[in-house]
């Protein structure tokens, strides 16, 4: 993603699972090591590090258990659709795809009265940045 004309990734997953109980210089730091590991031709020395929590919007599932595929549902005229990972939004693309109704000759027949607005990413607004080598122990040396 571009932030003011750099670039910013987004390291998810296990990581972020695991992350949300630590401090965000803890899971910074456990980043950095990972990061090291999986890509050591990159050179992190000038990168900033930033953490945000997001908190989970899934449907609800038997036994309060998180779903294990994406869930798409057709409400009458309304597609709810949630793609559970960030992985799996082509698989969702493939059902959403399916759910359609034909084409529409007729143009604008699904506008909706207002357009909402697009959310700005959440490192655009309230993070700390920390610099190349946050004081997180030996794993940022």
């Amino acid at each position: 993603h571009d932030a003011d004309g750099r670039t910013v990734w987004q390291v998810g997953g296990q990581l972020a699972e695991e992350g949300v109980s630590m401090t965000p210089e803890a899971l910074i730091a456990r980043g950095i090591t990972e990061l090291r590991g999986i890509l050591p031709g990159v050179d992190f020395a000038d990168v900033e590090w930033a953490t945000y929590r997001v908190d989970r919007a899934e449907p609800a599932v038997d036994g309060r258990r998180r779903p294990e595929d994406v869930v798409a549902d057709a409400h009458g005229p309304v597609i709810v659709a949630w793609p559970t990972k960030l992985a799996l939004a082509p698989r969702l693309a493939d059902q959403l795809i399916d759910l359609l109704p034909p084409a529409r000759a007729e143009a604008g027949e699904f506008d909706w009265p207002h357009r909402p607005a697009v959310a700005r990413p959440p490192w655009e607004d309230d993070v700390t940045w920390y610099p190349a080598a946050p004081s997180a122990g030996p794993a940022c040396t």
